[in-house]
């Protein structure tokens, strides 16, 4: 799943940028002119390095010595983080029903 980074400059150490992100599961880093993608084979590892590295990054203001960058999610992690939570609304949903046909 993706994590998109902003706001880096044009030519970038990458191992700068991918080596905060290892600790938490295998990565690949893609990378172009000002941003760059953190892609973890599944998604929990990129919440747990989203949930320790962007209060690191927001506190010190840069991420491998770069200021002024961001995270966010990248569009295939929201498009799996919707599915997820369609999917779990409809599971609570047919359990209800459940409840409702045997009483």
């Amino acid at each position: 799943m993706s994590i998109y980074i902003g706001g880096l400059p044009p030519h970038v150490d990458e191992d700068r940028i991918v080596d905060p992100f290892k600790k938490f599961g295998p990565v690949t880093g893609r990378f172009c002119a000002g941003f760059a993608f953190i892609d973890y084979p599944e998604q929990h590892m990129a919440d747990v390095a989203m949930d320790h590295i962007r209060p690191v990054v927001a506190s010190e203001g840069n991420l491998g010595g770069y200021p002024g960058v961001t995270l966010s999610w990248g569009k295939r992690s929201i498009v799996l983080k919707y599915q997820e939570e369609l999917a779990e609304k409809k599971r609570r949903d047919r359990e209800r029903e459940g409840r409702r046909e045997r009483n």
